[in-house]
């Protein structure tokens, strides 16, 4: 079977060597019956790579109820934008979330999934349903295949704790949760060490919190600013682990590429 590799910073199938050329179509967002011309006009501008995000949300019209051929909506037919985009000979970047974002409801995420924060067990369980359906249908068009045309899969988009969202459950509030765990961890279960490093005074780490904005009496060079943006990164971190493992046991073996948001600017 074909490999798919990177290279020097260059996209390999096999020895072929394949320049990214590439542009976004939503098939999702356009009349099936305007695809064809709309990749017709991608080829006049001298692009080879075809990118489009795949919406959990729109493809789970139901919950637990999927299509992915057209059936309930013709814009739905994935199964049928992949083979067209094989017939005009496009090489594919897909996009499949979790999360898309791409001002979608959501950002993507079905409403039933969108309460929990993407580490919450309840979220992880909805979403690798999701995986393991889409998946079956993008793995026969992957490069690894012979004849296949996706030579990489984006895994979630800008992996982002939100706070502002999930904060409550993270135990920014009322409850402990994992922002605890992590610090608890984080100092080795010595709440001592935490207090020295903070300048608190806490008796559990139950009792501890993020201090986002402001430096307290004691801090030690802005400790528990820091220690919270770590949380950020381990967070994200953990993110892109689980989903990129979850795609791997769905036995997809193009390479895999995401991004983080855990502030105000991406990481690749």
């Amino acid at each position: 079977m074909p490999t798919v590799e990177i290279k020097k910073r260059q996209v390999f199938v096999g020895k072929q060597k394949v320049p990214l050329l590439s542009g976004e179509m939503h098939y999702w967002r356009l009349n099936p019956t305007q695809w064809e011309s709309c990749l017709d006009e991608m080829r006049q501008m001298g692009i080879n790579t075809v990118a489009t995000y795949i919406p959990w949300f729109y493809h789970e019209y139901k919950r637990g109820c999927y299509d992915f051929t057209g059936r309930t909506e013709k814009s739905r037919n994935l199964k049928g934008f992949l083979e067209l985009l094989k017939k005009k000979k496009f090489w594919v970047i897909i996009r499949p979330g979790p999360y898309i974002y791409s001002e979608c409801p959501n950002d993507g995420v079905p409403d039933y999934a969108y309460k929990y924060h993407r580490l919450h067990p309840k979220f992880i369980d909805f979403a690798s349903r999701y995986l393991k359906k889409v998946c079956a249908v993008i793995k026969p068009f992957m490069a690894t295949q012979r004849g296949g045309h996706i030579i990489l899969l984006q895994a979630d988009n800008e992996i982002d704790p939100w706070p502002d969202r999930f904060g409550h459950q993270y135990g920014f509030a009322e409850k402990s949760g994992l922002f605890q765990k992590f610090i608890r961890d984080h100092y080795g279960n010595d709440i001592a060490a935490l207090n020295q490093a903070w300048g608190s005074n806490y008796s559990s780490f139950k009792e501890t919190g993020p201090y986002i904005v402001h430096q307290i009496k004691g801090d030690k060079g802005l400790r528990r600013h820091l220690d919270y943006f770590e949380f950020k990164h381990f967070y994200c971190y953990e993110v892109a682990k689980w989903v990129i493992d979850a795609y791997k046991e769905c036995g997809i073996k193009v390479p895999i590429f995401l991004n983080l948001y855990p502030f105000m600017h991406v990481h690749d």
